[in-house]
């Protein structure tokens, strides 16, 4: 039993000496250009984007590995002591082939390949004894119908080459496109500061008043039902509070998912410039707005798009090939000479070698159609896998582009009219509460007016957060627009 209460209080006090660490850490204060350096720096979508660079990349080798000059060598031994069929045919052994050479094989249909060889032969009842050939070899094959000129081969290279390019474009738009969501993580825990700051004065508010109305309550003029009302609505204020403060704790949770080197970090926002950051913003919505013709200069996409296109091109050439017939070329060429063993078979290829040749041709013909199948099948799907990612880039750049001017003028337009509510329910609001103070009015209405006045000041807060996420989506597309916003 006293082990049992000994093992407690050291558990207790472990917890108690973590608790007490955690709450002394140093706060990490973050800016925009802080969490932006972090996203540059430690993003683990920098791993796949880098994963699915590679692979390109890697594909793209695995198919030039077919094309680089081989060195090919083949060495054969053999020797029997059987019984010769016929007289006329005997029975080798032992024998010696050596091969050494090498073999180049080209994107445009074609291999080709030198060798030097020697073979050795000699007969079982030494009628024969080591009658040597050796001589020079070169070999070609070539491609006359499918991969003709590297109808598929090189426009294979091609394709893979140009998907490469794709890749890089495309990871570059989304580093940006993480940046860009850190950032909008970061506005949502400023407006998260901003509507707590606000809901804090009220509760402050409410603190007072429920202060005074049971100050009048004592002095008997005043009602508990004015008191509890100020208390309802102190607790209702404050709820609000934690429901702020749980809402920040969510963000912040989101932001070191993003950005692991931030688990264990106690986090806290650094001071900013709410007003000069919205008028940044403000002024880069305009400038937007202004352009009636799309920026495809600030955007990478429309190269992706063009890129897809030559792709699509290139597969199609491929694809129509699937049901071809396949013709393909051989040709071979020897010189040799021949003596006992290798160093006099050598000088008589020197002196007196003699050459040799051979041609051949392969054709083969797929029957039936079930080829001609394969290959329509195949060129649906080319065809619908192309316009569903075209489609979709170019969609992205007409509805950012088209629809970000009416989206900015209408937030544009909401935050003055949140504005002008805002200055007009402050000013209500101190003739409401001295007409309150007067006796003039029941509480209920100072109160209707505080949250009239408290909503439209969180309204105020969150039209401004939407412009800032509408011109970040914005950059998510037009990654290189020239605006000061977008230079972090």
């Amino acid at each position: 039993m006293k082990q049992l209460k000994w093992m407690i209080a050291v558990v207790g006090l472990t917890l108690l000496a973590v608790r007490s660490a955690w709450a002394q850490a140093p706060t990490l204060n973050l800016d925009e250009k802080k969490l932006v350096e972090l996203a540059k720096q430690e993003a683990p979508i920098a791993l796949q984007i880098e994963a699915g660079r590679l692979q390109v990349e890697g594909q793209l080798g695995q198919l030039e590995e077919r094309y680089q000059t081989r060195f090919v060598g083949q060495g054969n031994y053999q020797n029997s002591k059987e019984k010769s069929i016929a007289v006329f045919i005997p029975t080798f052994g032992p024998t010696h082939l050596l091969s050494l050479g090498v073999e180049k094989a080209s994107s445009y249909g074609t291999t080709v390949g030198v060798h030097a060889f020697t073979d050795q032969r000699s007969t079982a009842d030494g009628s024969i004894d080591r009658a040597t050939r050796t001589g020079l070899q070169v070999k070609a094959t070539m491609d006359l119908w499918r991969d003709w000129l590297g109808k598929t081969g090189h426009t294979q290279l091609e394709n893979l080459s140009l998907r490469n390019e794709i890749q890089k474009l495309d990871s570059v738009v989304q580093q940006k496109s993480f940046e860009l969501n850190v950032r909008k993580l970061y506005w949502s825990l400023v407006a998260n500061q901003e509507a707590w700051r606000i809901s804090q004065g009220l509760l402050e508010t409410s603190h007072r008043q429920l202060k005074d109305a049971k100050q009048r309550l004592r002095n008997s003029v005043g009602d508990a039902g004015e008191v509890a009302r100020w208390e309802a609505l102190v607790a209702a204020r404050q709820g609000n509070l934690t429901s702020l403060e749980y809402q920040k704790e969510i963000l912040y949770r989101q932001l070191k998912e993003q950005l692991p080197g931030l688990h264990q970090q106690v986090l806290g926002l650094a001071p900013y410039d709410l007003d000069k950051a919205v008028n940044g913003v403000l002024a880069c919505t305009q400038s937007i707005a202004g352009k009636k013709e799309t920026p495809w200069e600030a955007t990478s996409l429309d190269e992706m798009v063009k890129l897809l296109e030559q792709e699509h091109l290139g597969q199609k050439r491929i694809t129509a090939t699937h049901s071809d017939v396949d013709v393909k070329l051989s040709a071979e060429v020897q010189v040799s000479g021949v003596d006992q063993g290798t160093s006099l078979s050598t000088e008589d290829l020197q002196d007196n070698g003699q050459a040799g040749y051979a041609v051949g041709l392969l054709v083969s013909v797929p029957l039936g159609g079930q080829s001609k199948k394969t290959e329509k099948i195949l060129a649906d799907l080319d065809r619908q896998r192309f316009l569903a990612e075209k489609q979709k880039l170019l969609g992205r750049i007409n509805s950012q582009h088209e629809e970000i001017g009416p989206l900015i003028r209408l937030l544009q337009q909401s935050i003055a009219s949140a504005q002008v509510n805002s200055t007009n329910l402050q000013k209500s609001l101190k003739v409401m509460n001295r007409k309150y103070l007067q006796a003039r009015v029941p509480v209920t209405a100072l109160i209707n007016d505080e949250d009239a006045m408290f909503q439209s000041l969180l309204a105020e807060v969150n039209i401004k957060l939407s412009v800032v996420h509408t011109l970040l989506d914005y950059f998510q597309v037009f990654t290189d627009y020239p605006c000061e916003v977008n230079q972090l």
